[in-house]
């Protein structure tokens, strides 16, 4: 495995649209992953590690990632660490968002954070009360 990979190539072979996995790209080059050079792919170290990894070494891998790499992240896990509750509405970032981007743009990328959060157990989020929270056991 040299961690390089052309990505029409690769797009054919998971039989995926260019359009499709150009994005992906995007995601794992904003959490320092991979990069993206000449129609390529290119895993950084970090980014083979997380691929030969087992389950909970890469969910400390993305976790450490998200809490370095995404600022939104960043700023959520601290308050959750102050707050007594260990909760905070989720309206406030997502109107602090909404700011720089429109409405639907800004729920898809709160639930894309959502997804990643949960896969590395940083937060959780309840849907009803509209709160991310941490999970018990990340409170010990």
């Amino acid at each position: 495995m040299n961690g390089r990979a052309d990505l029409p190539v690769l797009a054919e072979k998971l039989q995926l649209e260019l359009d499709d996995l150009f994005p992906l790209g995007e995601s794992l080059e904003l959490l320092a992953l991979a990069e993206l050079e000449d129609g390529d792919i290119l895993l950084t170290n970090e980014g083979v590690h997380f691929v030969l990894s087992d389950l909970e070494e890469r969910k400390a891998i993305m976790g450490h990632a998200l809490r370095h790499h995404v600022p939104l992240v960043k700023m959520i896990c601290a308050l959750l660490d102050e707050r007594p509750t260990h909760s905070v509405k989720a309206e406030r970032f997502r109107d602090e968002l909404e700011a720089s981007m429109s409405p639907d743009y800004a729920r898809q990328t709160l639930q894309t954070i959502i997804g990643w959060a949960r896969f590395a157990e940083l937060f959780d989020y309840d849907e009803e009360s509209d709160r991310f929270f941490l999970p018990d056991d990340s409170r010990e």
